[in-house]
């Protein structure tokens, strides 16, 4: 059960990614039809992660537990951004554009960042060397991400 969560997690974090970039196009037309997609499986990875999180929850310890609550109010946080991001696109009220760019962008940075964490804790990278690739995934997405912010104001 743990593992299939753990797979259905994954597929929805990257199909959340892939939507969400997609969805921070120019052409409103494309964002407004990929964002219920982008949305939806943003919610479902959080729901996969709960229920990966409760298939060995009384097998961690009490550090994991604490560091997978954190993840969890994190991805809260992140669906939370998703939602006010789809409400700012449904309304397109006034200067929408902007806070709907930084609302997915942040999104899309924590996903990367997480892709990227896993991937090297999988790797058995050395501790600093993950949290340097984390440090560097804020940096690299945050400049990517006032790029978007430029056009998007534009």
């Amino acid at each position: 059960m743990h593992t299939t969560m753990i797979v259905l997690h994954a597929a929805a974090g990257v199909t959340a990614f892939a939507a969400g970039c997609l969805a921070l196009s120019p052409a409103e037309r494309r964002a407004h039809r990929l964002f219920p997609l982008y949305l939806g499986s943003l919610w479902l990875m959080v729901a996969f992660m709960v229920g990966a999180m409760a298939a060995h929850w009384r097998q961690l310890a009490t550090a994991e537990q604490v560091i997978f609550g954190g993840l969890f109010l994190l991805g809260l946080f992140m669906a939370w951004r998703g939602w006010a991001a789809w409400r700012l696109l449904r309304g397109r009220e006034g200067a929408w554009r902007l806070p709907y760019v930084e609302h997915v962008g942040f999104t899309l940075i924590a996903l990367w960042d997480g892709f990227v964490i896993v991937l090297a804790i999988d790797l058995g990278a050395p501790v600093w060397l993950v949290l340097v690739l984390a440090v560097l995934g804020v940096v690299v997405g945050n400049r990517a991400l006032h790029r978007v912010e430029a056009r998007a104001a534009a």
